[in-house]
Parts: C-alpha cells; structure tokens; sequence
C-alpha cells in the first residue's frame, strides 16, 4: 500500500492481509501518514524468501532458454512508470517473454513475475499472454 498523487494504491498482498486479519490493514493504512515500526523476518520466513526466490530464477532460466525473446522490466527503470510503459510497449511489441511486468489501474497495482506469449488473438493481434 503507498499514495501516488494522493490516491491510496493498493497490492495484491494488501488483500492477503485484509483476508487474514483487517486489523493488519487499518495499521497498514495508518502507516502510511505515520510510519510504524516494522518487525525484522524471522529465520524461517527468511529462509522461505531465499528458496522462493531461487526457484523463480531458476525457472527463469529455463523459460529464456526457450523464448525467442525475452526482457526484464525491473532493468528498464526505476520509477514505476517507466516500468509500467515498458511492460505496455513489450506487450505491444509481441515480446515472448516478460519477466517482472507491472501493471496500474487505480486503485491497484499489480506484478506478474512471467508473461509468456501464446497463440490466441486478443486487442494484441494474433497473441496474447498468460
């Protein structure tokens, strides 16, 4: 959860924490104007990330290994913008891979870690994604 232009956005893990308890909410939301004290990950929650994340890299080596094409949004820019129009214009562009798209419809925001090109005509042309 964070303001852009004062408008709340909100996160596909903003709704996981509505759904385990709206008190997580209510202190997100208030940390927003007063920014509250996070507690550090445990070890294990740390270890879960580290695992995570290697078998989304590793799945991503493979995935290039057979896309044509391919890009990473997260290197085209920092701002969220840049990176939002980058994954528009590699859609557009029939790109066969993209890792790491972003995607804005206030009030929600959104990251897709893979983007494959497929077969099925869509407002794209002969292909969409999945």
């Amino acid at each position: 959860m964070y303001k852009k232009n004062g408008q709340v956005i909100f996160s596909a893990s903003d709704l996981v924490h509505f759904m385990e308890c709206e008190h997580l909410s209510i202190l997100d939301r208030w940390s927003l104007d007063e920014p509250l004290e996070r507690v550090k990950d445990s070890a294990e929650a740390e270890l879960v990330q580290t695992r995570g994340f290697e078998h989304e890299h590793d799945y991503l080596r493979k995935a290039q290994g057979l896309a044509a094409s391919y890009i990473d949004i997260k290197t085209v820019g920092e701002s969220q913008d840049a990176q939002m129009e980058a994954t528009t214009a590699a859609m557009n562009e029939g790109v066969d891979l993209i890792y790491q798209a972003a995607f804005l419809q206030a009030p929600m925001v959104g990251y897709a870690d893979f983007l494959k090109k497929v077969d099925k005509p869509s407002k794209l042309g002969s292909y969409s994604y999945e």
